[in-house]
């Protein structure tokens, strides 16, 4: 008799438990998870709608990107027919985002060795990808080879520019935790170096997927002194992250003279700077109210999720609106539920919301982090959430901005 995997043994003994042909006749959990709750959350519709927003044909839904306002609108459509309640702008699921990007201009890269200088050309020879700061962006550190994530031990990183090989379009996915970790470890920036015989498409894929400029809301206080510029960049970020063009990254390593095994710090410096042009923009909010027909007490629950975030949250949040509307039980409070714009881990949109609400000051808050392996976890996960909305247990205080 052939084996069947385990999750779907788990997911059909949660959906059996109350089924009315009655396979079983408790829920495996019945104090984690309702068994009703469960059955209402549609693993076929997680699927379908995770599998539509994060398809590269659907394009960038960091905020200020055509994608995001896609994914606004779709998410606003889909609340809609959840039968949930607008609550974003003129009675609508949509609620306006006044922006501002910061945009680099006139990038400058200088690599020293010794008495040899070599500027790179920009777009020829690199493109800024990320760049964070005021109104200005200064490198000047050694550089590092970070041949594979630097390990814990990696104190070479603190003060330099890391230089992370990548070798297939693929390892791009990698590259963002990767430059995390340098920045975690007190690098100041770092530089992907495409190799191997696919280094130019790497490359182009490098400047479709990860080109990022600062997003910051309009209404943020701009420093007007130089005394009251704050650090230009928090210590969990890069001030800088660039893409080396494949031919400026063979000169970079032949310059340096090749990394060692034993010497990751490459005798060479990294001067660079750019300068930071502010530009308004906009983005969205979808934003939709579940009211229970019993008085409320308490300012409204918030169950949230990125728009730039996996589309398992999103498609999750919108089972999880759809599901309180058939739930036989309801929350004692209001629930909110916020697809937010967002952009490089800054939740511009969700800020915006808690300055400027349509529908209440929300109170305690789950953000929602679906697992995607097995995708049956995701159906209890949602469950779940529901479960505390109901509740009113396990709920997170109101995040601050």
């Amino acid at each position: 008799m052939p084996r069947l995997p385990l999750a779907f043994v788990a997911l059909a003994a949660v959906l059996a438990a109350g089924c009315p042909h009655g396979w079983r006749s408790s829920c495996p959990a019945p104090d984690v998870v309702d068994c009703d709750l469960a059955r209402s959350v549609r693993l076929e519709a997680l699927r379908a709608r995770a599998w539509m927003l994060d398809a590269e044909s659907f394009g960038s839904r960091a905020a200020a990107q055509p994608g995001a306002d896609r994914a606004a609108h779709f998410m606003a459509a889909e609340l809609q027919s959840a039968g949930l309640t607008p609550a974003g702008d003129r009675g609508t699921f949509l609620q306006d985002v006044p922006l501002r990007v910061d945009e680099p201009r006139q990038p400058s890269v200088v690599l020293a060795t010794g008495n040899v200088q070599l500027t790179l050309m920009d777009e020829r020879d690199y493109t800024v990808l990320e760049a964070r700061g005021n109104t200005r962006v200064l490198v000047d550190a050694e550089l590092a080879l970070v041949d594979g994530p630097p390990g814990d031990g990696a104190g070479w990183a603190k003060g330099r520019v890391g230089l992370i090989p990548v070798r297939t379009p693929q390892d791009l996915d990698r590259a963002p935790a990767a430059a995390r970790a340098l920045a975690a470890r007190g690098a100041h920036a770092a530089m992907l170096c495409p190799r191997g015989p696919q280094a130019r498409d790497t490359y182009t894929a490098a400047q479709r997927r990860l080109q990022r400029p600062t997003v910051r809301l309009a209404d943020d206080a701009v420093p007007t002194s130089p005394a009251a510029l704050p650090a230009a960049a928090p210590a969990t970020e890069l001030k800088l992250l660039l893409a080396l063009a494949p031919p400026a990254c063979e000169q970079l390593l032949a310059a340096a003279g090749g990394p060692g095994a034993a010497r990751p710090v490459l005798p060479m410096r990294v001067r660079a700077q750019v300068r930071l042009v502010p530009r308004p923009a906009h983005g969205f909010n979808a934003v939709a109210l579940y009211r229970p027909t019993r008085a409320a007490a308490g300012p409204p629950l918030l169950v949230a999720a990125p728009l730039d975030g996996s589309g398992l949250d999103l498609a999750g949040l919108l089972e999880i609106g759809r599901t309180l509307t058939l739930a036989a039980r309801q929350p004692a409070r209001p629930v909110l539920v916020l697809a937010y714009a967002a952009a490089a881990g800054a939740p511009v949109g969700l800020r915006h919301y808690r300055r400027h609400p349509t529908a209440g000051a929300p109170g305690p808050t789950i953000s929602l982090r679906l697992e995607r392996d097995p995708l049956s976890r995701a159906v209890i996960d949602c469950a779940r959430v529901v479960q505390s909305l109901i509740s009113g247990e396990g709920l997170l205080a109101g995040a601050a901005e």
